[in-house]
């Protein structure tokens, strides 16, 4: 027969065991819902900014790049700085052309 102090012992190993899988598994699911919204977050502002620049016209989204339209009279020393400033064209112009 088995001694009651080795039933205790097997029962205390098999419940830390039990603890530290819950743990991992709590840990996964954490880390799954932070990854999650992290990429959420990421993809609904490149969404929005797709939008945003499509619908307003100010910028250009070929190949995934998001660019402002430079106006053809802006200086070349302006459309090469990447802090350029730029006039957005007319909202106006862009609705009724």
């Amino acid at each position: 027969m088995t001694s009651p102090e080795s039933c205790a012992y097997s029962a205390t190993v098999v419940i830390f065991i039990y603890l530290f899988l819950f743990a991992c598994l709590v840990v996964l699911v954490l880390l799954s819902w932070v990854l999650l919204h992290l990429f959420l977050i990421s993809s609904c502002r490149l969404h929005f900014a797709m939008h945003c620049a499509m619908n307003c016209g100010f910028y250009d989204v070929s190949n995934g790049a998001i660019r402002p339209i430079l106006r053809p009279d802006t200086p070349l020393n302006l459309r090469r700085s990447k802090k350029s400033t730029f006039d957005p064209p007319n909202p106006l112009f862009l609705i009724f052309s």
